[in-house]
């Protein structure tokens, strides 16, 4: 039996009604975004390549079934994370894909400097999720 209730989008779903004399009653449920389930997942994995100047940050992404329109990474030398929204590749992760890696190659590093990063994707709905667990710094350090 079909209960009648549809998801409009990210945290919203519809619960329809019936009222006397034929009166359709219904309404439509906002659940909080700290309650919403998110379809996106994220991971921030190691940075690799570290070099005298440079690095390559590493993430996966999954739209879980939804295209991700924009992912990113944000990083710096403080968890602050000076530099947001940098493009990574890809930068366009249709739903098709699945979990796919994603990485950012980095330079203008100074020595003896430890970095946060984390990698960030925007849904085609503009919904935005953020790997807050960890903020993954890896220590730049003098590389021969």
């Amino acid at each position: 039996m079909n209960s009648g209730i549809r998801r409009v989008k990210a945290g919203v779903l519809q619960l329809p009604g019936r009222g006397g004399a034929g009166v359709v009653l219904g309404m439509t449920l906002l659940i909080p975004a700290a309650h919403a389930q998110l379809a996106i997942s994220v991971v921030t994995e190691p940075a690799t390549g570290i070099s005298a100047t440079g690095a390559t940050l590493n993430g996966t992404v999954n739209g879980n079934g939804t295209d991700l329109s924009a992912v990113y990474f944000d990083y710096g030398a403080s968890s602050a994370y000076e530099n947001i929204f940098v493009n990574a590749v890809p930068f366009n992760v249709t739903a098709a894909q699945g979990a796919t890696p994603v990485s950012l190659v980095i330079g203008g590093l100074s020595c003896d400097t430890t970095y946060h990063f984390r990698v960030t994707a925007d849904d085609e709905n503009g919904q935005r999720q953020v790997e807050l667990r960890r903020n993954n710094p890896f220590l730049h350090d003098n590389v021969d």
